[in-house]
């Protein structure tokens, strides 16, 4: 009786060892089927590596997009030959060049000699660049003496003496039937070079 026992029990150990090779034997199997022996885990790429680089990338097109700009602005910023078209930079030379001499009071030599002969040079070269185009222009030198009454000022009366006017006309070659007329003075007070006073508008309007 006891010795069947023992047997009973060695072979229910023996089972159990069994089934356990075969679990293992099972599980060998089923790796081997699925192509890999080991579970491998895959490499994981570093999120922060990955924005930073397309930073990198933004940053770089960015600067190439803005130089693009830059570079194509200046091209256009070069003063070529006169086309007749408005020129803001011409223009800016041309004041930088009539406030050089300082302020232009009213009857100084400043202003009645330096900056009038200035403006009918730049004239003559206009009439010259249009020559040969359906406008004419056509220049009147004036020099008035006379005098007008300030009411605002308690009756001040100015007096000028052969104070210089320049008028420009403007019109097609074969007439017009109406005229506009746009007016500005170039002298300043006795202080100032008077920049932002009428002297842009005399640049604007030629």
């Amino acid at each position: 009786m006891e010795r069947d026992t023992t047997i009973r029990r060695i072979k229910s150990l023996y089972g159990t060892q069994n089934n356990v090779s075969e679990n293992k034997n099972d599980s060998q199997d089923q790796r081997g089927i699925n192509g890999c022996s080991e579970v491998k885990k895959k490499p994981e790429v570093s999120l922060y590596l990955l924005h930073e680089g397309v930073g990198v990338a933004l940053v770089t097109v960015f600067i190439l997009v803005l130089w693009g700009v830059v570079h194509l602005s200046l091209q256009q910023l070069v003063i070529g030959k006169s086309t007749g078209e408005f020129n803001a930079i011409r223009a800016r030379k041309h004041l930088e060049r009539i406030t050089s001499v300082g302020p232009r009071p009213t009857g100084s030599p400043e202003n009645e000699v330096l900056t009038v002969n200035f403006l009918l040079e730049q004239i003559e070269h206009i009439k010259a660049d249009s020559a040969s185009g359906p406008h004419s222009v056509t220049v009147d030198v004036q020099r008035p003496t006379g005098s007008f009454s300030i009411d605002f000022l308690g009756g001040f009366t100015s007096y000028y003496d052969r104070v210089s006017n320049i008028a420009v006309r403007l019109e097609p070659k074969a007439g017009a039937q109406h005229l506009m007329l746009a007016n500005c003075h170039f002298d300043s007070v006795a202080n100032s070079p008077g920049t932002i006073q009428h002297n842009q508008l005399v640049f604007i309007i030629s």
